[in-house]
Order: structure tokens, then C-alpha cells, then sequence
């Protein structure tokens, strides 16, 4: 609040100074007369250049536009933004000017910026996750929230040229990000699992008929899987990735879940060996997802415990195998979070048998460690043997 106010003493004390050097026509600077106008206009230019933050680029903004000098703003993403955000050391500042000035040109410009900013930052094979992005992406979400039109743009874009969206490490972030507004989120998770359906179909096509895997389409779908990987990883180390991008992720994972498909699910020594690629992909980014955010056990063993008793025969097995993958590498978190398996246990001998015996085999260390368990399990059996 205090930081809002400081910038909004300092835009108005800017336009009172600068509106009464505009009423002389000259003004005599390092004791050469020059134009008045052209020294704000100058000046101004230098500011936007020079800002080096968010607030404060947004507040030179604002005096340009009350000063009615729009024309720096196109003079700015012409001469400097087009251009320079293609250099690697200039890209974070000039990534988050860009998308400032989104709030101020018209829907036309606009697309052209955006399409800027997402080409600068493509996707590296196997290089670290950018992490000066996400402050940049931040700010995008927020602006996108207040201005519909930035929202729609950055939807529209998903759709009409989805190749770009996700071989751009922004672009990718930004429609992960989109779904954190409620206006946006069914139709971009939508988007998405139309893109990721269609991606892995075509890797599973590639590997059935020995198609030619190094084509364009099979090099997005190699960028993509990157993509994903570092997201996961931005989510394990990142808390403000975390808290933008974990349930858009999540969401998405359980949404690839549902899709049918027609191979069936190959269980071998108890575990998921073979099934649908699109699914094992899922159930790999899910639990990498909840084993790197301990502190969330409770909600994340909440939500596999319902997805196995509401999911088909296999899904719920792939479930099941990411439970065990939980057990595996979490046994103290999930032994800390035991009453999460309550409703499960209630209810096990409803469930299918091998699925059901899949859950008791991959719960035998909590269930050694919680009388409670024991109990609920027990009782649960009698219940079933006695018809009830």
C-alpha cells in the first residue's frame, strides 16, 4: 500500500513538473536552448529505458500516456523491445516491460508483443528452468486477471498456434498460469489436453508403424516432455511457482487420467508395466509432483484415495501404482497423514478385488504402524463376510 502510493506522489509530481516545462517553448539546458518538448519527450525516453522495475517502468508509463506521448511506447517496442529481447542478458527486463506496456496498446499490437515475448525464451533441450521467469510470468497472470483482453489474447493464441505456446518456456508457463483465473481455466485445460492428446498419440503412432520420430511434430513432443520435467522441478524448488502452477498441473494430470483408451493396463510382480502411454505419463508427472511437496501429503493422498475408488479398473491400478511410489518414498509423511486412509479402509472390500489387494500389499508399512488401520481393515472384512 505504501509502495502504491509512493508511485502514484511520484506520477503527480512528475506531470506537475514536466506539464510546466511544456508551457515554454524553449527551455536552456547545459546552456543550449532546445525545444521544450522535444527535451521531456527525450527524457521520458531515457526513463522507460533506464526504470528498472515493474512499478517503476509502469509509472513512467503512466506520465507518458497523461502527457498524451503514446508514440514512445510504439517508439519503445519498435527500437527496443523487438529486437533486444532476442539478447539473453536483456531478456528477463525487457520481458517484463513488454508485458507492462500489454496493458496500454490496442488489441492488434498487443498480439504482436506477446508473440515477442513468447519466441524469446524457447525452449533449451535439457537446460535449466529460467529462474528470473517467474516473477515475469506473475505479473502476466496478474495483468491478464484486470485485463480481459490480455487474457483472451493469450487463450486465443493457445488455440491458434499451440506449437508455439509450448515450445516457448514463457509461452508454456503463461497457459499453465492462465488457469489460476477462473475465467480461463476450463477452456485452457481444455486446450491443453487436446495438445497433449494429440502430442502422445502421435509418439505412440511413431513407435507402432516406425514413423520418422525426428519430424516436427515428434521434435514438439521431445521439447514438451522437457517442459514438463522443469516444471516439476520449478514446483519442488519454487514456492511462488507452486503456489501459480500446482493445481493447474495437477488438474491437467488427473484430466490426461480420464482419457479412454483401448490398450489395457499390464500388471506385473504388482506393479503397472505396460498401458496407456498418455496415462503412464500422468501417473509419472503426478508423483513426482507430490513426493517433492511433502507438506501437502494430506490433500494430495486425499485426492489418489478418491481417484481409485471412483476411477475405472485401470486407472485406479495406475493410481494404485503411484500409491505405492508415495509409500515408497514418503512412508513418515504418509504415516503422519494415516487418517487420509480412513474412508478407504471403510469402504476396501467394496472395491474390486486385485485392486483392493494391490492397496492393502503397497499400505502394509502404514498399516504395521496404525492399530486405527488394522482395525477399520478387519472390521471392513467382517462386514463383507457377513453380507453387510
Amino acid at each position: 500500500m505504501l509502495v502504491s502510493c509512493y508511485f502514484f506522489r511520484w506520477t503527480d509530481c512528475s506531470l506537475v513538473l514536466l506539464r510546466q516545462l511544456l508551457r515554454n517553448e524553449e527551455i536552456t539546458k547545459d546552456g543550449n536552448v532546445v525545444k521544450s518538448d522535444e527535451f521531456v519527450r527525450v527524457l521520458l525516453y531515457e526513463w522507460m529505458i533506464q526504470a528498472a522495475t515493474f512499478d517503476v517502468f509502469g509509472a513512467v508509463v503512466t506520465v507518458v500516456q497523461n502527457l498524451s506521448m503514446s508514440d514512445l511506447i510504439e517508439k519503445f517496442l519498435d527500437e527496443q523491445a523487438s529486437e533486444d529481447i532476442l539478447i539473453e542478458d536483456r531478456r528477463p527486463v525487457l520481458t517484463w516491460k513488454c508485458i507492462n506496456l500489454m496493458r496500454v496498446v490496442d488489441n492488434k499490437r498487443l498480439v504482436r508483443v506477446l508473440r515477442e515475448v513468447i519466441t524469446a525464451w524457447p525452449k533449451k533441450k535439457c537446460a535449466q528452468p529460467a529462474s528470473e521467469l517467474m516473477s515475469s510470468v506473475h505479473e502476466m497472470v496478474k495483468i491478464a486477471q484486470n485485463h480481459q483482453n490480455i487474457g483472451k489474447a493469450c487463450a486465443g493464441l493457445l488455440k491458434s498456434d499451440p506449437g508455439a505456446i509450448m515450445c516457448s518456456e514463457f509461452g508454456f508457463l503463461l497457459v499453465f498460469a492462465l488457469c489460476s483465473i477462473d475465467r480461463y481455466k476450463a477452456a485452457t485445460i481444455s486446450e491443453l489436453i487436446k495438445v497433449f492428446q494429440r502430442l502422445w498419440n502421435f509418439r505412440e503412432n511413431v513407435q507402432e508403424f516406425g514413423w520418422i520420430e525426428g519430424s516436427g511434430l515428434g521434435e514438439v513432443v521431445n521439447v514438451v516432455e522437457d517442459q514438463v520435467n522443469c516444471l516439476v522441478q520449478r514446483l519442488g524448488e519454487d514456492v511462488e511457482a507452486w503456489e501459480l502452477l500446482s493445481n493447474p498441473t495437477v488438474t491437467l494430470m488427473q484430466s490426461l487420467l480420464r482419457l479412454p483408451s483401448a490398450k489395457e493396463v499390464t500388471i506385473v510382480d504388482g506393479r503397472v508395466a505396460d498401458g496407456c502411454p498418455m496415462w503412464l505419463f500422468a501417473r509419472n508427472v503426478l508423483t513426482k509432483v507430490i513426493v517433492s511437496k511433502r507438506k501437502e501429503m494430506a490433500t494430495h493422498l486425499s485426492m489418489v484415495i478418491e481417484s481409485v475408488t471412483t476411477s475405472s479398473p485401470s486407472v485406479a491400478l495406475i493410481y494404485v501404482d503411484m500409491l505405492v511410489e508415495i509409500v515408497r518414498n514418503c512412508t513418515l509423511d504418509v504415516l503422519n497423514n494415516w487418517k487420509e486412509l480412513e474412508s478407504l479402509f471403510k469402504c476396501i472390500c467394496q472395491i474390486r478385488r486385485d485392486i483392493s489387494v494391490s492397496l492393502v500389499r503397497c499400505l502394509m508399512p502404514v498399516i504395521n504402524n496404525r492399530s486405527q488401520l488394522r482395525e477399520l481393515l478387519l472390521q471392513s472384512v467382517k462386514k463383507a463376510e457377513h453380507g453387510g
